[in-house]
């Protein structure tokens, strides 16, 4: 091919006779044109089983065309679907999903709630709307009924028989642009009508008007769509269950060998030729398959263009120019095009100047011919791979100046940004175009799964076979337009080839064992068939350069100018952050992420992790954009480092990058694994395509949240937020699409939660909850059943064997449980000693979760748990062997997805018994508060067994111990018996045994033997020992010291008993005491028994004879009826076998009894004590009340001499006729006492009547004194009253006379009555009843001088009131004639004053008459007119203002006149200004 020149006149060809349709209307005519495509093909495929299950069903089938914008959805429901529907006679529906939704929102408002009836009146009703036929259907939201709407249009469209499917077109705009309620409204509709609930198309329906399977919906809708359905439980749960009627048709991208048939049928199809009609090579195609993905739209999309862009070009007409390679790269950076829902340049316009600019300097410098190095780079770019000859001829220059460039090219590749920033391996790679396209990929197909198991990572779906995908970017066009396969022109070159052609990014020892695979079983075998030598551009590179990148990697930003802006930074100037941003949006979008990660460091963030079980792991994520180096390594180091020094310590990194990891790196990372104890995730990005959009969506974000570290806490917000996430410009669909597709790659919670499981050396790094069953509820059972093992004095046991080590090692010396937690010990749970199968479940649970080994019905004992080991490890890593640390550190260290709270316990617990570990309180670790320190060295337990026997000397040694030390204890079924010798000879046995293991190297054999005698000895010293058998030791001492202080205190009781009966008698006494020999003998009893000893063995004979007679008499519960039963009165014995005999005794003797809370003194004691102080009180009391009933009787003769009364003499009071004889009983005694109380009440009965006889009198007395001289008081008063009475002419005065007369009277016979009274004490006879007769005349003179005293004081209050009413009259008269004559002006004087009442009416009679003669005198009103005056005034002074007929009424009354002239009066009054005119 010649060189281009500006001269050369372009070929021509033919004008186009017609366009293919944007829209897929013209496919079936199309289709003509086409070749069998493959891909499209097995989509027909399915399209036919779906219409045939529509055939075939009764109920209504649900069709959904899954694929991206312009990959042909709508093509296939014209080309495919419609024309099967009208070969049947079925009637079809075209609804666009918007007009769907506006008729949904218009019923909203509807009664009708069924959403299967609403969905299906909405989707009929918009294909009417846009076939023209809604204005004579009706549209629903005016129909009556939905129900009676549906089933109308219906009948309508459909006839009897027929079928009617409704094609919803772009159904992604209504699931993408619909609230949650809209979209929840739809899917109800949908899974209604798929359930039947629209009766009249569903198989349900019986009767007429049924048209079962008439009605069926094919929708096409895009995966961001799809997938947001399918996230809609109700959906995904129908879709599950009706798969026949409900299908899922995926449509793909055409592969590149499809994409160029494609592109040849749409030349035949416009042009009437192929392409050579419109390029001037067939290579050319590459250009325009490149730039559209195998988008079908985009396709059809760039072929328009282009046809319209050579149109009349170049002096052809209506024909279209033949384009040259220039032309098409000059017309495919004008050329925008549609996929996936963006419009972007087919060429990547800034990628490709960047690259052809350094390209000219570098030729520039290296002495080529600048234009011709243009051309060269213009025709690898527009041809992508173009034979050697070709080339040279294209570019005007011998094949050997070609290859010169081509290897310059290489150079400058290498040393600029495409290796830096795209991994590009070569910038042109040589290989030989094999036209054997069909063999390539059925021999891919034969190595597919061996390359698979050499690399999992090629394993993908069926749509996206990462393989296939490689080999189909090797597949070009050569001139003369045959499909050719790139392979490497050698092995060598191989795997530089498959790393930049590989959709997954690969390690360089990756690609080099796939490129290996692939040479021996595809390259080297199609080299075999020839095909000409060719150089190719780097498929990393085309991916570029065309605007692949910006659709398939960023369809999650919405905007469509700004992809191509953040694809260039990515590639420019995205740094660690920006992927630490990105990976940050996936955690959250995976629910990892409870918080927004913090930014620690350039492309380090720590983060808080939400796992499997709600437990939260601390993540330090780190990442890398390419090879994880050793530099790599030491960066992560210091930065774990540096989160540790700042006191954020991570359970695990994770390590996201895109490439390998060096070996010495990997080394690294594993020493830093062990010395750390955390566990670094390798999560590799497996493509490029991944890193690169992780890469963008961290730019994104740190270009909308302000920053990097902004961007980390904006990248939670839009994952789990689609507002958020629109907000800042993405397409939420496809971001969480992208998001779900990266989380299956790189896998991280799986990663993550398989490596914590995994751990560090066999300890995992996550600690759950053990796995538990036979009824054990709790892990701390588990810990406590382990240390029926670890008793054991050999490396295995069985469960019966390790039963009865414990129970004679460590079970024998404790005691049982009480009901109040008493006697708590250290194996918990409790087994009894024949119990072993019990103890055998808990072996099988031990065993499955690694606390023993378990082999053929043993266990290797000395063994640990990997959650054990994980706990040590911590400690370690905690510093836990040189110092304490607190318990709540550890599980800082560890990951806790446990949620039982006994699990911490039960590990912390677990390592105790083994001795691994020290805490505080070793038979109570608390997993919080507790400090525990390591001891899991030799040396460790060289000091473990030394504190053991430091420990069982101060047992041993105790003198008490060994007198005392023999314990018993029972429950219900069971006893217990031992002796503490023997306990010490058993300890000491087995610290023996441990030496012996540390001597053979055994350490943790050693270590939980000494740490079990260490822990048994503590128990059996400070819960047995100074528990029970030192207080049983003092308790025999307080019961000898207690019965010879009752033998004192009676002797002094019974002494000062005697003393008293001799005071009260008069004589001596002897009290005479029975039983106090009993005393004495149990006082020899208790020095017999501190004597006894037994061995263990005698013990247990005893015991068991005990229990033997009790299992007898009670076989259910002979524990019970045992004195040592745990929950009787073994407490109260203190489990000691030497003090119930000791409590046996004294029962006997009657001198004590056993009871709650220990021996208690006996009755007889207590009676006898009891028995004397009485008496002794008794005795006490008759001789102080006999002394002070004396004096009662002088004070009484005292008050009768005030009477003039001669009393009785006092010494007449006394105790007469007691006697007793010299020696009593308590009896006797009591019987003395009691006639000496009968004595005394009889003499004190008299005495006290005559005192209250006395004291009344007196008082009595006192009252009428105190009358009488109240009534002189009034006698006086009343004098004066009546005088001022009779001097005011008042009438009462009479009857004060008469009141006066009467007082006095009665005083005279009150006095009268006192003198009688006092002479009736002196007349002889019996004093009481001269009493009761003086009383008597004293309380008749008190009731006489009172009712006197009383009516006189009524008297004088009703004459006092009579006087003022008088007054009142008086003053209301001289008022009006003072009124009078001051109207006459005619001076008056004052009225009078005065506080008394009689005297107040006397003063104004006369001040009456002084007035009247003024008046008279001085002619100011008559006589009836002042009578008139008189009668108003006073009424008025009562009433208020009067009417003047009323005054009228009132003065004629009165005055016994005639109303007329009453009324006469009063206007004669008024006229003289009298009265005023208010009258």
């Amino acid at each position: 091919m010649p060189p281009e020149t500006g001269q050369a006149r372009p070929r021509c060809g033919p004008p186009p006779s017609r366009l293919p349709s944007l829209t897929g209307t013209d496919a079936r005519l199309l289709d003509e044109y086409l070749p069998p495509l493959p891909s499209r093909q097995r989509v027909y495929q399915q399209v036919v089983e779906a219409l045939n299950e529509m055939e075939k069903s009764q109920d209504p089938v649900l069709v959904l065309l899954v694929a991206e914008w312009g990959e042909g959805k709508t093509s296939i429901y014209n080309a495919r679907v419609k024309p099967w529907l009208e070969e049947r006679g079925w009637r079809s529906l075209e609804a666009r999903a918007a007009t769907v939704m506006a008729h949904l929102a218009s019923l909203r408002g509807r009664s009708e709630r069924d959403p299967a009836y609403r969905l299906m009146a909405a989707l009929l009703a918009a294909g009417l709307e846009q076939e023209g036929l809604l204005a004579r259907h009706g549209a629903p939201d005016a129909a009556g009924s939905l129900r009676e709407y549906v089933e109308r249009v219906l009948r309508s469209l459909v006839p009897q028989g027929g079928r009617l499917v409704v094609f919803i077109d772009e159904l992604e705009d209504l699931v993408a642009s619909a609230r949650e309620e809209e979209l929840a409204e739809l899917v109800a509709g949908l899974v209604g009508i798929l359930n039947g609930d629209v009766e009249a198309v569903s198989a349900q329906c019986r009767g007429e008007g049924c048209m079962p399977g008439s009605f069926h919906i094919v929708a096409s809708l895009t995966p961001p769509a799809y997938s947001r359905l399918m996230g809609l439980r109700d959906f995904a749960t129908v879709a599950a269950r009706l798969r026949r009627r409900i299908r899922s048709i995926w449509i793909q991208p055409l592969p590149r060998r499809e994409a160029f048939a494609f592109l040849e049928s749409l030349a035949r199809y416009t042009l009437g030729r192929g392409l050579d009609a419109l390029l001037e090579d067939h290579s050319l195609a590459h250009a325009v398959v490149s730039g559209t993905l195998g988008n079908m739209g985009a396709l059809v999309s760039a072929f328009r263009y282009l046809v319209s862009w050579a149109r009349g070009r170049g002096g052809c007409g209506d024909g279209v120019a033949v384009l040259s390679t220039s032309e098409v790269l000059e017309a495919l950076q004008g050329l925008t095009l549609s996929v996936g829902g963006a419009e972007l340049p087919a060429l990547n316009s800034e990628a490709y100047a960047r690259l052809a600019e350094g390209w000219e300097a570098r030729a520039k410098l290296a002495g080529f011919d600048t234009a011709v190095a243009r051309r060269l780079l213009d025709e690898l770019v527009a041809r992508g791979t173009v034979p050697v000859e070709e080339l040279a001829v294209a570019v005007g220059a011998r094949p050997g100046v070609v290859a010169e460039m081509v290897q310059e090219l290489n150079v400058y590749g290498e040393q600029s940004w495409p290796r830096r920033e795209l991994g590009v391996q070569r910038l042109v790679h040589e290989v030989v175009e094999a036209p054997a396209v069909e063999d390539a990929f059925k021999l891919l197909r034969a190595v597919e799964p061996e390359a698979v198991k050499l690399l999992p990572q090629l394993a993908g779906r069926e749509e996206q076979r990462p393989l296939e995908q490689l080999l189909d970017t090797l597949v070009y066009l050569d001139s003369a337009g045959r499909l050719v396969v790139a392979v490497p022109a050698d092995e060598r070159s191989a795997a530089d080839l498959v790393a930049d052609a590989s959709p997954l990014e690969l390690s360089r020892a990756e690609a080099e064992r796939l490129a290996a695979l692939l040479w021996e079983a595809i390259f080297s075998r199609l080299l075999g068939s020839g095909g000409a030598r060719a150089y190719m551009l780097s498929p990393r590179l085309q991916r570029l350069l065309y605007v692949s990148p910006e659709l398939s990697y960023l369809d999650f930003i919405a905007d469509r100018v700004e992809r191509l802006q953040v694809i260039r930074r990515v590639y420019t100037e995205a740094s660690r952050g920006h992927l630490a941003a990105g990976i940050s949006a996936l955690l959250a979008a995976e629910g990892l992420l409870a918080e927004p990660p913090a930014l620690q460091g350039e492309g380090v963030a720590r983060a808080e992790l939400s796992l499997q079980g709600g437990a939260r792991a601390r993540v330090l994520v780190y990442t890398v954009p390419g090879e994880v180096t050793a530099a790599e390594a030491r960066r992560l180091e210091s930065q774990v480092m540096a989160a540790l020094m700042s006191g954020w310590r991570p359970h695990a990194v994770l390590l996201v990058h895109h490439g390998g990891v060096e070996p010495q790196a990997q080394r690294l990372l594993d020493t830093l694994e062990g010395k750390l104890f955390l566990k670094v995730v390798d999560a590799p990005i497996e493509s490029m395509v991944s890193r690169a959009r992780l890469q963008a969506l961290g730019v994104k974000l740190a270009d909308e949240a302000g920053g990097v570290e902004e961007a980390l806490r904006a990248a939670v917000e839009v994952a789990r937020n689609p507002a958020t996430a629109e907000g800042m410009g993405f397409d939420p669909l496809r971001l969480h699409s992208l998001l779900r597709e990266l989380a299956e790659e790189i896998r991280p919670r799986e990663r993550l939660e398989r490596a914590l499981e995994e751990g560090v050396d066999g300890a995992p790094l996550v600690i759950r909850d053990p796995r538990l069953g036979y009824d054990v509820e709790r892990p701390t059972e588990l810990s406590g059943a382990l240390r029926y093992f670890l008793v054991v004095p050999s490396t295995r046991a069985s469960a019966r064997e390790a039963l009865h080590a414990a129970y004679e090692y460590v079970m024998r010396y404790h005691l049982y449980r009480g009901p109040g937690g008493e006697g708590r010990g250290l194996l918990s749970p409790d087994i009894d000693r024949g119990e072993a199968q019990t103890l055998e479940k808990y072996m099988l649970l031990l065993a499955a979760n690694g606390f023993l080994d378990k082999t053929n019905g043993t266990v290797r004992i000395d063994t640990l748990s990997p959650m054990e080991r994980s706990v040590l490890r911590a400690l370690e890593q905690l510093g836990a062997r040189s110092q304490e640390v607190p318990a709540s550190r550890v599980w800082e260290l560890l990951v806790m997805e446990a949620r039982n709270p006994g699990t911490r316990r039960m590990l912390l617990q677990a390592l105790v018994h083994r001795g691994l570990v020290s805490a505080a309180a070793s038979r109570r670790v608390d997993p919080e508060r507790s400090r525990l320190r390591l001891r899991d060295g030799e040396e460790a337990a060289w000091q473990l067994i030394r504190e053991a026997r430091s420990l069982l000397r101060e047992v041993e040694e105790d003198p008490e111990a060994r007198a005392w030390g023999l314990v018993v204890s029972a429950k219900a079924r069971d006893y217990r018996a031992g002796s503490l010798e023997e306990f010490a000879r058993k300890m000491s046995s087995l610290l023996d045994t441990a030496e012996e293991a540390l001597k053979a190297g055994n350490v943790l054999m050693a270590l939980r033997l000494a740490r079990t005698v260490l822990d048994t000895v503590e128990y059996v010293r400070d819960e047995v020992l100074r528990g029970h058998v030192k207080p049983a030791a003092a308790e025999a001492r307080r019961l000898r010291g207690l019965l010879e202080e009752y033998a004192e205190r009676i002797e002094e009781a019974r002494h000062a008993a005697e003393k008293m009966l001799e005071q009260l008698t008069g004589r001596p006494v002897k009290l005479r005491v029975e039983g106090l020999e009993r005393l004495q003998e149990a006082v020899r009893a208790i020095e017999e028994v501190e004597e006894l000893r037994l061995s263990e063995k005698q013990l247990e004979e005893e015991v068991q004879r005990l229990w033997e007679e009790a299992r007898r008499r009670y076989p259910r519960d002979p524990g019970r009826h045992l004195p040592f039963y745990v929950g009787g009165s073994g407490p109260a014995l203190h489990f000691n076998y030497k003090l119930w005999l000791i409590a046996r005794r004294l029962e006997e003797l009657g001198l004590a009894r056993l009871g709650e809370s220990g021996l208690e003194e006996g009755d007889w004691l207590r009676r006898t004590i009891q028995a004397l102080e009485a008496l002794a009180s008794e005795a006490r009391r008759l001789l102080e009340e006999s002394a002070g009933l004396r004096r009662r009787a002088e004070r009484l003769a005292e008050r009768l001499r005030r009477l003039g009364v001669e009393a009785p003499a006092p010494q007449s009071i006394v105790l007469q006729g007691l006697s007793a004889p010299e020696e009593l009983g308590l009896d006797e005694a009591e019987q003395l006492l009691q006639e000496a109380r009968r004595q005394l009440e009889e003499g004190r009965r008299p005495l006290l009547e005559l005192e209250e006889q006395v004291d009344r009198l007196l008082g009595e007395l006192e009252q009428l004194e105190e009358l009488a001289a109240e009534a002189e008081s009034w006698i006086h008063g009343l004098e004066e009253a009546a005088r001022h009475a009779r001097e005011a002419g008042l009438p009462v005065g009479q009857r004060l006379r008469e009141a006066l007369e009467d007082l006095a009277l009665a005083l005279d016979q009150a006095q009268a009555m006192k003198g009688k009274a006092r002479a009736v004490l002196q007349q002889p006879g019996r004093l009481l009843d001269a009493l009761r007769d003086a009383r008597s005349l004293v309380e008749s003179a008190l009731t006489l001088l009172r009712d006197s005293l009383e009516r006189s004081k009524r008297i004088h209050a009703e004459a006092v009131a009579e006087a003022e009413r008088q007054r009142q009259a008086l003053e209301a008269e001289a008022q009006a004639l003072r009124e009078a004559l001051e109207r006459a002006r005619a001076g008056a004087p004052q009225p009078p004053r005065s506080s008394d009442p009689f005297a107040a009416v006397a003063g104004l009679h006369e001040y009456m008459e002084k007035l009247r003669r003024m008046a008279a005198e001085a002619g100011v009103l008559s006589q009836t007119e002042l009578e008139a005056y008189k009668v108003v005034a006073l009424e008025r002074r009562r009433r208020g203002e009067l009417l003047l007929r009323e005054a009228a009424e009132l003065v004629a009354e009165r005055l016994g006149i005639g109303p007329e002239e009453a009324r006469r009066i009063l206007i004669s009054l008024i006229e003289k200004e009298v009265l005023e005119p208010r009258l």
